[in-house]
């Protein structure tokens, strides 16, 4: 929660370059914060509580792997299922929050100002809805892999979306300061290999875990 607090200060300070200047020149030290911003709170409690959301919705189809203790298996669906409402449902009072936090010129993207940001904000809505209601039906029925799945994927669509719309967000703060597809660029390999090897690396050891949890060999079946 904390890192998130301070990459949250960090990107607020990013899209207003004005605020930045003011903080750095009063102090380089680089411990500046961004307290002063009326969207750093909703966008910190945004991130933090949709990866609650997620967290729960992996809960729920631990249950569907969960083979060998059939109670354990329904309790995680359930008990995940519960969360991810509950953590959705907060999740639509904080985005508004942070939505009426921004300045009216920027909010009113979402407002029919663009219409693809228009557009993705309300296909959001609908798929995180969606996923709501497929993942409680499939917390009450004996056959819920299909309905833990799509409710998945709605879920992953929605997460992209929303990663889509804090790019075009931010893109319209530093619209008149930057321009991505302007700007200069050149190839780093001292950085962008190791990047990539720890990339790849972290997810074998990631896949590797869930393997050896959601697919334990007959030895440790056996030794348990």
């Amino acid at each position: 929660a904390g890192v998130a607090f301070i990459y949250s200060n960090e990107m607020t300070l990013m899209v207003t370059p004005g605020r930045w200047a003011t903080a750095y020149f009063a102090d380089s030290s680089g411990l500046n914060l961004n307290l002063g911003e009326p969207m750093l709170f909703p966008r910190y409690l945004h991130f933090i509580n949709g990866a609650m959301a997620v967290a729960a919705m992996f809960v729920a189809m631990l249950g569907l792997f969960e083979k060998r203790e059939k109670w354990f298996a329904k309790e995680a669906l359930q008990y995940g299922a519960r969360l991810f409402m509950t953590f959705t449902f907060i999740q639509y009072l904080l985005g508004v929050l942070w939505l009426i936090s921004l300045p009216q010129k920027m909010m009113a993207l979402f407002m029919g100002r663009s219409i693809l940001a228009s557009i993705l904000l309300l296909l959001s809505i609908v798929l995180s809805v969606g996923a709501i209601l497929m993942l409680s039906k499939a917390a009450n029925t004996e056959r819920p892999t299909r309905r833990v799945i799509s409710s998945m994927i709605s879920l992953l669509f929605t997460i992209v979306f929303m990663a889509k719309l804090r790019d075009i967000l931010r893109d319209a703060y530093l619209s008149p300061n930057f321009n991505l597809e302007t700007a200069p660029s050149s190839f780093q390999a001292s950085t962008i290999i190791p990047f990539l090897i720890l990339l790849v690396g972290g997810l074998l050891t990631v896949f590797w875990m869930a393997n050896k949890f959601f697919f334990p060999s007959s030895e440790s079946q056996s030794a348990k």
